[in-house]
């Protein structure tokens, strides 16, 4: 009936041993210098990467301190430029105080020392001692007013004034 024999006539020593641990899997064993070659392998693989970061971060290194260098010199360049500048307007402002004319500022600024504002000043002054100042208001003396015109008004080059000029310069009467 049942497909299974019976168990009644199987003695019991006959049934499958129990196994308490099942069997661990053991392990491969290698031998020592294949161990030995795949460490220094590794740690080739190791030194090499390294390198190559240390090579790289030596690189960087190097670039950017050639950038710095580039930042540095413009840097000083500007700044003695700014320096310049600062210096030519000191003169302006310094030659405009003195009341140099406006249309002599240039040629006036050009004959200044000084570095700072005390001796751009002191220079200004020198200067406009040297030059004897740009008052406009005496004239020069060898300036002779009267010079071309005799004192008088001057005389309009056509019309009756000038006939009458010549008329009497000559010496015809009326």
């Amino acid at each position: 009936m049942s497909d299974n024999a019976n168990t009644e006539s199987t003695p019991a020593g006959d049934q499958t041993q129990e196994v308490s641990k099942p069997m661990e899997p053991q392990g491969k064993v290698y031998d020592e210098a294949y161990v030995k070659a795949l460490r220094e392998e590794a740690a080739a693989h190791r030194i090499a990467k390294k390198d190559a970061v240390e090579a790289a971060v030596k690189e960087l290194t190097e670039k950017h301190q050639q950038e710095l260098a580039a930042r540095d010199l413009a840097y000083a360049e500007l700044q003695k430029q700014l320096g310049d500048a600062w210096i030519e307007l000191e003169k302006v402002y310094l030659s405009l105080d003195a009341k140099v004319p406006n249309d002599k500022v240039r040629a006036f600024i050009e004959i200044l020392d000084g570095n700072d504002r005390d001796s751009i000043a002191a220079s200004v002054k020198s200067r406009l001692e040297l030059v004897g100042g740009f008052d406009s208001k005496t004239p020069s003396p060898a300036f002779d007013p009267s010079q071309g015109r005799g004192g008088k008004p001057p005389l309009p080059l056509n019309g009756d004034p000038i006939l009458e000029a010549i008329k009497q310069a000559v010496g015809i009467k009326k």
